[in-house]
């Protein structure tokens, strides 16, 4: 209960506070891989995806914006099952939290822990000498090519 006495510190206003999570947020979720069950998509004539990505215990809401959602060489549906590269934003007008999708492709068909592998090693050794640019499409491509 709040007391009648003057509190020691200003209070935050919604929109302070708001900005100091987003600055949280944002800096722990530079770059995140997500696995998850498409729904709730939907692309409006702005060209921007917007969806949920589930699993059996959480979702999470998601955008692609339109130039990445230009790039896509599948058309993502609900019970689609992806993995997804991107950040972590906060929406302020709504005060939620959202995976921003840099890459997405169908969850792979190659062995999990080898595709999670190659992932990984290929986007960390992003060089002149590196065979995969780092894009998820490809390394699945040459995953599956392998």
């Amino acid at each position: 209960m709040l007391s009648a006495s003057p509190s020691p510190q200003r209070p935050l206003s919604v929109s302070e506070l708001t900005s100091q999570i987003k600055d949280l947020l944002e800096a722990a979720f530079p770059e995140v891989w997500v696995a998850g069950e498409i729904s709730n998509f939907a692309r409006p004539q702005s060209g921007h995806c917007y969806l949920t990505l589930k699993d059996d215990r959480a979702q999470l809401r998601a955008v692609m914006w339109r130039g990445v959602a230009a790039r896509l060489r599948f058309e993502p549906q609900d019970g689609m099952e992806v993995v997804c590269r991107g950040h972590v934003d906060l929406y302020a007008a709504r005060g939620s939290y959202q995976l921003v999708i840099a890459d997405i492709v169908p969850q792979p068909i190659v062995c999990g822990k080898i595709f999670w592998w190659l992932c990984h090693f290929c986007h960390s050794e992003r060089s002149e000498e590196s065979r995969f640019s780092g894009s998820v499409g490809e390394i699945l491509r040459c995953a599956q090519n392998a």
